[in-house]
């Protein structure tokens, strides 16, 4: 079981994050391209636990604030 969820990583890191993309030549470029997927790759997997997608949303919508009918945009021509 756990050999499919590390191949399944592994299919993750190389499609979506990009591990499979460097085209250097050298080990220290590699090691450095490879550690910055692995840990782009763990906030993506972190962010994905924290949200659970049955939840209720504990965090409430932002809304924009309503706009005054005094306010005139920058450059905007005079009314009056």
């Amino acid at each position: 079981m756990l050999s499919w969820r590390i191949e399944r990583d592994y299919q993750e890191l190389k499609q979506e994050i990009g591990l499979g993309h460097y085209e250097g030549r050298g080990w220290h470029g590699f090691d450095h391209h490879a550690m910055l997927c692995i840990a782009a790759y763990g906030s993506l997997v972190a962010e994905r636990a924290a949200i659970l997608p049955s939840a209720k949303r504990i965090t409430p919508r932002i809304e924009a604030p309503a706009i005054p009918a005094t306010c005139r945009p920058r450059g905007a021509p005079d009314l009056a």
